[in-house]
């Protein structure tokens, strides 16, 4: 069995933490996320769409114009922007649910989703530390 994520739902938890990171306040162009996080850009303004209807962006115009988000990033979860992309988050045991290792099954499920339900920020918070650890190492 493997645990996978379409590139959409990968895509967009990546712009997202790109918009979120060091608690940028202005807006970010689309070319801007699509640079920072290798993602092409055609394909990031579909996402950021999405994003936005959701209520989870912002977008503004003009020639300073770009997305930010419409949400704190302590208030969205990573679980949040994965069900977006992917649609619900659950493990499939053998036959529904319906056998000797249904518990494990649920008991796989509230992991995985105790670690989705961390904040867009706790995530950022997450990145900076293991960054940080790697500059100690050089």
């Amino acid at each position: 069995m493997v645990f996978g994520l379409s590139k959409k739902g990968i895509y967009a938890l990546r712009a997202v933490l790109e918009m979120s990171h060091n608690g940028r306040s202005s807006p970010m162009q689309i070319r801007e996320i699509a640079k920072a996080q290798r993602i092409p850009q055609h394909y990031l303004e579909q996402i950021l769409l999405t994003l936005k209807n959701a209520g989870y962006l912002k977008s503004y115009r003009g020639i300073q114009g770009g997305y930010s988000l419409a949400l704190p990033p302590e208030q969205i979860t990573v679980l949040d922007v994965l069900e977006l992309f992917e649609g619900k988050v659950s493990v499939a045991g053998e036959d529904g649910g319906n056998s000797s290792l249904s518990f494990f099954w649920v008991k796989l499920e509230d992991e995985l989703k105790k670690n989705l339900f961390k904040s867009i920020a706790e995530l950022v918070e997450e990145r900076e530390r293991l960054e940080q650890k790697e500059m100690y190492f050089i």
